[in-house]
């Protein structure tokens, strides 16, 4: 299955494995190891957050003393939460800062990652595999929504073929029927 018209899509994670297949894709996320990007665009969305919590509430209750104490903190709680996503940052140091209803995040920006097989210029050194960048997925600014950004010319399939495998229709309307 690693030959030619075979298409690997792996997690980010297997795209570094040992043993990841050559002709591989697989999606990784930018700025990953940018931990002072992520750092600053959170601080920013929890100070938004809680600018606008305290422009809401005149008064915010007193944190709890102790455990059998909630004092009003469950409803302020889930109430920051909401603000924290809806907070939007166009200008995040890691791209555009969203969130779904969920908490989690969206427009989260990707580079698109092809395993391919490299040869080394002396001979009796092995065959080596290196992940390299064939497309971006990006928020773009102008249209406000995410784009793909592929170089299909620089992606090497599975078997080392530079042309994509053929792709195969499978119909998604059939119902089996009983006699």
């Amino acid at each position: 299955m690693t030959n030619e018209n075979y298409v690997w899509l792996v997690t980010e994670q297997a795209l570094h494995a040992r043993f990841v297949p050559a002709g591989a894709l697989g999606l990784q996320l930018k700025y990953a190891d940018d931990y002072n990007a992520h750092i600053t665009d959170s601080l920013r969305v929890v100070a938004l957050a809680l600018r606008r919590l305290h422009e809401a509430h005149e008064v915010i209750p007193k944190p709890p003393i102790s455990c059998d104490d909630w004092n009003g903190w469950d409803e302020t709680g889930r109430e920051l939460f909401s603000l924290i996503r809806g907070q939007v940052l166009t200008d995040g140091q890691t791209g555009k800062v969203a969130f779904d209803e969920h908490g989690d995040r969206t427009h989260a920006e990707y580079s698109v990652v092809n395993v391919q097989e490299r040869r080394p210029l002396q001979q009796d050194y092995p065959v080596y595999r290196m992940p390299e960048v064939v497309g971006e997925f990006l928020y773009d600014v102008a249209s406000d929504e995410m784009v793909m950004q592929l170089n299909k010319s620089s992606i090497r399939w599975a078997g080392g073929l530079t042309e994509a495998p053929p792709g195969y229709f499978l119909p998604k309307h059939l119902k089996a029927l009983r006699n």
